[in-house]
């Protein structure tokens, strides 16, 4: 694995992101939103996913299963219609 084309990557999409914002010419996805996905981000259980890795120094796979579960009590609570 080339580590300068990763960075370069990382660096390119994470300024792609900075920069693109949310406005109507850049939405941020195609699909319609549903109470449960917009619980799934606004609850942050994806950042909290990476902030036990990075911070609390658990295991990924441990961080995973987390908001696995965390996400499935979410959908279980909030059903796609």
């Amino acid at each position: 694995m080339d580590l300068r084309a990763v960075r370069s990557a990382s660096v390119t999409a994470l300024g792609c992101l900075a920069l693109s914002g949310c406005g109507p010419e850049r939405p941020r996805s195609a699909a319609p939103t549903t109470p449960a996905a917009a619980e799934v981000v606004s609850g942050n259980v994806l950042t909290d996913m990476i902030t036990r890795v990075i911070v609390d120094k658990v295991a990924p796979e441990a961080a995973i299963d987390e908001a696995n579960k965390r996400i499935k009590e979410i959908y279980d609570r909030l059903p796609v219609k």
